[in-house]
């Protein structure tokens, strides 16, 4: 690839609203640019779409990874331990019904994505 993650941080949070329970996953991730692989010379401008196409592409795998978890019937995130640490109350109203739950658990996915070091990277092969 053209750049490398050097730090992540993941945050998960999960509660019960009216509607019944809702998860959200944070990710924030740092990396290193190594090649520059654009026709387009780096820019600051530039350097901000490679970091909202990096987002998006984070988010759609998250998204992924919980579809698939979801179709084996199970939380690969933890939501349901996050609740149960955060709010024993809530969990013990949800938690005989969870699997079931997690089928239509509202996850908002949030990623933020900063490109850093870009070296002397800044002129596209050519």
């Amino acid at each position: 690839g053209w750049a490398s993650a050097v730090r992540s941080q993941a945050n998960r949070r999960s509660g019960l609203g009216k509607n019944g329970p809702w998860a959200n996953a944070a990710l924030r991730i740092e990396a290193d640019v190594e090649e520059w692989q654009c026709q387009r010379p780096l820019t600051p401008a530039t350097l901000a779409e490679a970091e909202r196409a990096g987002e998006a592409a984070v988010a759609a795998e998250v998204r992924a990874a919980l579809a698939a978890g979801r179709a084996l019937a199970v939380d690969p995130a933890g939501f349901g331990a996050e609740l149960r640490r955060t709010n024993p109350a809530a969990w013990s109203a949800v938690h005989r019904d969870w699997r079931r739950q997690l089928d239509h658990l509202p996850v908002h996915v949030q990623v933020d994505v900063k490109l850093r070091r870009t070296g002397l990277t800044m002129e596209p092969p050519g």
